[in-house]
């Protein structure tokens, strides 16, 4: 049931902390200010055409289809409380594709767009390609990269995420279908080449959620603001 343990009971919104938030958005900000100050008008608006095309235009796609994404559960949700039929198994469900949607939608994109101009700030990015270590340059190379290395290099590179928002072992989990749900809506899931399961619950994995939208909005508030400063 819903309220079998303290930790399955519906908690209140849980936000990120204002202060981890600011000191975000002042790091991020910081790379957006190396990445553009030095430029002429003119340069800073062939990389933001350059950018356009590969990566904020997918940035407000990703949000637009997650915020779509969203009500479409609530209306699901709406729907069950209403019928009397709310099953905890498919809420489970249901939150666990919900975080991959962050995941590989907001936030890969938003973090690809720092990671951009992070390389145009002067910070090498360099991943393994065909036993090679190549340095990522384009807009669509940094693109093809994992969210994971797109976290990795900006946590490098001083950007502070707020732990546990982003947690590869579970989103790599609910991408590959390796994990399992509990009739009382506990998600067991594995971790590359484990045999024991690492166990979650449905509210815990919402606040995962919540967290990781205020984190996705810090970001791309902070990118476009930032961009707007030096866009004439």
């Amino acid at each position: 049931m819903f309220d079998k343990e303290n930790d399955r009971r519906e908690p209140a919104p849980l936000t990120v902390g204002k202060p981890i938030l600011d000191r975000l958005s002042s790091e991020v900000t910081s790379i957006v200010t190396q990445a553009l100050s030095p430029l002429s008008a003119d340069e800073r608006n062939a990389l933001h055409r350059q950018s356009w095309f590969t990566i904020i235009r997918r940035d407000k796609n990703a949000f637009v289809a997650t915020l779509a994404f969203e009500a479409t559960i609530e209306r699901l949700q709406q729907s069950q409380a209403k019928n009397g039929t709310v099953f905890i198994q498919e809420a489970v469900l249901m939150e666990c594709i919900h975080y991959l949607v962050w995941c590989e939608g907001p936030l890969n994109t938003i973090l690809g767009e720092v990671c951009f101009l992070g390389v145009r700030a002067g910070f090498p990015f360099r991943s393994w390609r065909n036993s090679e270590l190549v340095q990522l340059d384009s807009p669509q190379d940094i693109m093809d990269t994992s969210v994971s290395l797109k976290a990795g290099y900006l946590q490098a590179n001083h950007v502070t995420f707020p732990q546990g928002v982003f947690d590869p072992k579970v989103r790599n989990a609910i991408a590959h279908m390796d994990f399992k749900l509990t009739p009382e809506g506990d998600i067991l899931y594995w971790s590359r080449l484990s045999g024991r399961p690492e166990h979650t619950t449905l509210w815990k994995l919402q606040r995962r959620v919540w967290a990781l939208r205020d984190v996705c909005i810090t970001i791309e508030k902070t990118v476009a603001d930032g961009i707007a400063r030096y866009l004439q």
